[in-house]
């Protein structure tokens, strides 16, 4: 069943991280950032990242190398992508991995970006999203308007595939207490 899991790729993530809980599906994990969480618990076949030039990418790229290479990857790579601030540059490192390139969509999320532009990225990934039985959809973090996007984007997807049954999961993480997070499911 082919699944792709979206969400908004923060900054910082190993520090906040830190002294962090997350509850999901009733489970707890200490010390970890919820994007780790879903690379350890949900199937999915692709990532559609959105991001910006201050994105921890080298955390995305140590959980990818994980999941698709079963070991860490250089550290080299690691430091070069902490160092890296073009975003063309970013996902040009991405898709030169032979695993990794089929695996990812990029998109950028800079606050100059016109909502005409992404609006834009939104009916392109329509089509990619088509294909997919199962969507999970993170709207914990990024920007305030991110998940407006998402939303629309998702419309667009139940409008065009109204005959073909989806399972999307919409997930969030709610701050329960300082420092824990359960995640939700919108859905319900």
């Amino acid at each position: 069943m082919a699944s792709t899991l979206i969400f908004s790729l923060g900054d910082k993530l190993e520090e906040k991280s830190e002294n962090t809980t997350y509850i999901f599906e009733n489970k707890k994990y200490k010390n970890k950032y919820l994007l780790d969480i879903y690379f350890q618990e949900l199937e999915f076949d692709k990532i559609i990242c959105f991001g910006n030039s201050r994105s921890s990418w080298e955390y995305l790229y140590r959980l990818m190398y994980l999941k698709y290479y079963g070991c860490e990857p250089c550290f080299e790579n690691l430091e070069y992508l902490k160092e890296l601030r073009e975003l063309y540059v970013i996902e040009e490192f991405f898709l030169k991995d032979k695993k990794l390139k089929d695996k990812i969509i990029i998109k950028y999320f800079e606050e100059s970006l016109e909502k005409k532009e992404m609006i834009d990225y939104i009916y392109k990934l329509r089509d990619e999203l088509n294909n997919a039985e199962k969507i999970f959809m993170d709207l914990t973090g990024g920007q305030r308007d991110l998940p407006i996007f998402i939303i629309q984007l998702l419309n667009l997807i139940m409008q065009d595939t109204a005959e073909k049954e989806q399972d999307v999961e919409i997930l969030y993480a709610k701050l329960k207490v300082k420092e824990l997070f359960e995640v939700i499911n919108l859905n319900d």
